[in-house]
């Protein structure tokens, strides 16, 4: 099951999403915003939806991706 296309491409995009994090984390911890929803969104939550959806784009262009985190949010 581990071995499939579609496990060994997510594996990768969460394992890339967690370095992204650790690495936010690490160098640049800011306060939380608030969504339009009054829900709290980080620098950290941005850059791993950020990190997945270029692993998408590269790897399976043809596939759709749902995120949680709009980029409106940022402006």
């Amino acid at each position: 099951m581990l071995e499939s296309p579609e496990a060994k491409f997510a594996i990768a995009a969460v394992r890339e999403a967690c370095a992204v994090i650790r690495a936010v984390q690490k160098n640049l911890v800011t306060a939380a915003l608030t969504k339009s929803d009054k829900s709290p969104v980080t620098v950290a939550d941005f850059a791993a939806q950020g990190a997945v959806a270029r692993r998408f784009a590269i790897e399976r262009p043809a596939d759709v991706l749902v995120g949680e985190e709009d980029a409106a949010d940022l402006r």
